[in-house]
């Protein structure tokens, strides 16, 4: 039976098939379990007239057997006027008026009359969005695709779970727009054959539903958007070839491309693992692989499956399917603090969710947490040292763009783990093993609708924590119940350990603005519940999920939200990234499709002092590739950062400096395997001594390994080798691994 099959069965059957429907296109959109694939999805066409008005029937009459008080607004003898639905046969409906009853032949009613008796059933339901769908199935049998095309947006904002089928109806208004009268704001959403987005300003809101709630391939293809064939239409430009070396074999078909030969001492073990996102063509979309590892003697740099713990899908998947009841969607984002050492990763799906991800060593309790029904997430930002997670969602009911903030905890209490804190501190620094995570509110984006990204760091980049006796110590050591070790953070030895202040930056693209968000009341307030008087201490004893339980939601203690300092004009943003460390040096970057990247100073937010927003503004500018997809943290660096530029297929290195507000280009990548790279990650290389960066290759459906200096076997044994076949090459390729999908993300850490 086809899913257009089961949408027009009898209605007492009616919500238990929708939802079977709902969960079966969810699943072929977002690619969660293998149910149906991307053909089975793709093949949506609207019912027939008769099909829709006997689904209409029955559904209308389910909602009156259900609730006998519902009123309608309809004209039957003249103007509109209020009737009661009143009763209703297999021939006829009945509406009341001032007493008596006017019964119309369900063959005689009008589309009008159609229209206003569904509607008004579906306004009497909680899950009266499926009936709104199926009322606009109706327009669309009647090639009224204006009017359906309004109706799905108004069944997505009764009922946000309803994206994957209102985005089925939107992709097929594209595919039939031909008719000269259909003016449907869908078309303003631009096609996948169109990769250019539409004019800043000009999106409508169901225009805005379609673009945010679109996870296809075409719908992530368009919102990375325009890729090097469209710059280069001859496509005839030659591309150089990295040096690869090739694999050795190791123990157990475990290869490697750098030292050897294989050891049976294991000395100084070291490897890196994350997760991959990806649109999968079909089963889950997210991965655990290996991106590096040395031991025995030998290093490899090639991506990996990892050869235990699991790879596919990634094994946290299992808490994610039971917290969202089976269905969490298809993955948007996903971040790690980068101003440390970082176990998990925070990752948002389009459902809501937002669950975490770790290494084979290091997971944490797996803590989720599901955001309101009605807030579209579009991105993910974790500050430097695990403390916040802010999303970027778009409110369907107001329309509004918003940032929620996110405290995330890691307690060795809970999980024993030698390098965390020994009591439970939401919002502190700490080594991401997650153990819970509490929604404290949202911040509104002042004229923005549709927000595709944030960068959010704190202002402490130091790693070194100093032990009770001056030696390297472990939070583990420290009681914050006592003086003395409230006072090592307050004013004490680390007291730069923790931020103090920081600041986000939310983009929106299609919108051509950019928001700098003030940060330090988080932060401060933070610092002053833990680090300084007994009774702040012990507020924070009492934390648990209720409002006005530790950390407090900002209905409860307004005091501590973001604000939003200043929002500015920025031609079609792309990507967005912050410097970590804080201070009146600190600097935003914010790319352009065209290619350019503006260097911003931001003033006070990255101090303790006043945010004003005069002091923000640009002060430099730069030309990279085209279409700057991701600017990303190159490790152990302050002033360097990377650009993946999808419409010249290549990886920049762009450098700034304060002083004189310099910024420039200072080395480029480009190989012939990389057909689409979207992304890049630079790798933790603990044990040795090396710069080692993965990248995202959407269309080549891979992940590929480069390596950017000499490698050097610092704790095992000291050898040395350069990059390619003479070890005098600027790069070297590592390897690539394959996916069954495209992969559009990565995030990874050092194994502990």
């Amino acid at each position: 039976m086809s899913s257009q099959d089961i949408r027009w069965t009898e209605p007492a059957k009616f919500n238990r098939m929708c939802l079977i429907i709902a969960h079966a296109l969810l699943v072929a959109l977002c690619w969660t379990t293998p149910v149906l694939n991307k053909a089975e999805a793709a093949e949506f066409a609207p019912p027939t007239e008769t099909q829709a008005r006997d689904g209409l029937q029955k559904a209308i009459r389910e909602a009156m057997q259900k609730d006998r008080r519902i009123r309608v607004s309809i004209a039957l003898t003249g103007k509109a006027e209020w009737m009661n639905l009143v009763k209703c046969d297999d021939n006829r409906i009945f509406f009341g008026l001032n007493g008596s009853e006017i019964d119309v032949a369900w063959n005689k009613l009008t589309p009008e009359q159609w229209v206003a008796a569904s509607s008004a059933c579906a306004s009497a339901q909680p899950a009266g969005g499926t009936l709104l769908l199926m009322v606009a199935d109706y327009y669309l049998a009647i090639n009224e695709s204006q009017k359906a095309d309004e109706t799905i947006y108004k069944a997505l904002e009764k009922d946000p779970a309803l994206r994957a089928e209102a985005a089925l109806r939107w992709d097929w208004l594209k595919k039939n727009k031909k008719e000269t009268n259909d003016k449907s704001s869908a078309k303003a959403a631009g096609s996948a054959a169109s990769p250019v987005p539409p004019a800043t300003g000009t999106l409508s809101r169901a225009a805005i539903l379609n673009e945010l709630t679109d996870f296809s391939l075409a719908g992530r293809d368009r919102r990375l958007g325009p890729d090097y064939g469209f710059y280069h239409k001859d496509q005839t430009e030659k591309f150089p070839e990295i040096f690869m070396p090739p694999g050795k074999e190791g123990i157990k078909g475990r290869q490697y491309q750098r030292g050897g030969p294989w050891s049976k001492e294991a000395g100084d073990y070291s490897s890196t693992q994350g997760q991959i996102l990806y649109v999968a063509d079909r089963g889950f979309s997210v991965d655990r692989v290996t991106v590096l590892e040395m031991s025995n003697n030998c290093f490899s740099e090639k991506p990996e499956p990892p050869w235990h713990g699991g790879f596919r899908p990634e094994p946290a998947s299992k808490s994610w399917l039971q917290a969202s009841g089976g269905n969490p969607g298809m993955p948007v984002f996903m971040a790690r603090g980068m101003g440390g050492w970082s176990n998990s990763g925070v990752i948002v799906f389009s459902s809501g969710l937002v669950g975490v991800a770790g290494t084979c060593t290091a997971k944490g309790s797996e803590p989720t947490l599901l955001l309101p029904r009605n807030k579209i997430p579009t991105a993910i930002s974790v500050t430097n040292k695990n403390e916040f997670a802010l999303i970027t969602v778009c409110d369907v009911e107001t329309m509004k763009g918003q940032v929620a903030v996110i405290a995330l905890e890691s307690s060795a209490k809970k999980t024993g783990f030698a390098h965390e804190w020994p009591e439970d501190h939401p919002g502190l620094a700490n080594v991401a093993v997650f153990t819970r995570m509490k929604l404290l509110g949202f911040v509104d984006l002042p004229g923005i609708a549709a927000p595709t990204g944030i960068c959010a760091v704190g202002d402490s980049m130091l790693t070194r924590l100093n032990g009770p006796d001056g030696n390297q110590g472990m939070l583990r050591q420290f009681d914050l119940s006592k003086a003395s070790g409230r006072e090592s953070f307050g004013n004490g030895n680390n007291a730069h350990f923790c931020s103090r202040c920081g600041f986000a930056i939310a983009i929106s693209k299609h919108e051509g603005k950019a928001a700098f968000i003030d940060l330090q009341p988080l932060f401060q307030k933070v610092h002053d519940m833990y680090f300084t008087s007994d009774e702040n201490y012990r507020k924070t004893l009492d934390a648990g999920p209720e409002p006005g339980q530790w950390p407090y939601t900002f209905e409860v203690d307004p005091s501590w939200k973001p604000v939003v300092v200043k929002v500015l004009d920025h031609p079609q943003p792309t990507a967005v990234l912050a410097s970590m460390d804080g201070g009146k040096n600190a600097r935003a970057f914010i790319a352009s499709q065209d290619g350019r990247i503006g260097m911003y100073q931001v003033g006070g937010l990255a101090t303790e002092e006043p945010a004003l927003p005069q002091e923000i503004s640009c002060v430099g500018l730069v030309q990279a590739g085209r279409n700057p997809v991701c600017l990303a943290y190159q490790k152990h660096s302050n002033d360097t950062f990377m650009a993946v530029s999808r419409g010249d297929r290549e990886i920049s290195w762009v450098r700034f400096s304060p002083k004189g507000n310099s910024v420039e280009i200072v080395r480029r990548l480009r190989d012939s395997r990389l057909l689409d790279p979207v992304q890049v990650d630079a790798a933790d290389t603990h044990g040795i001594e090396t710069t080692l960066i993965t990248v995202a290759d959407f269309r080549g459906r891979k992940i590929v390994n480069y390596r950017l200096s000499e490698l050097n076997f610092a704790t095992n044994g000291g050898a040395k080798f350069g990059m390619g076949a003479d070890g005098k090459a600027e790069f070297e390729c590592g390897g690539a691994l394959e996916f069954p999908g495209s992969p559009f993300c990565i995030s990874a850490t050092n194994v502990n």
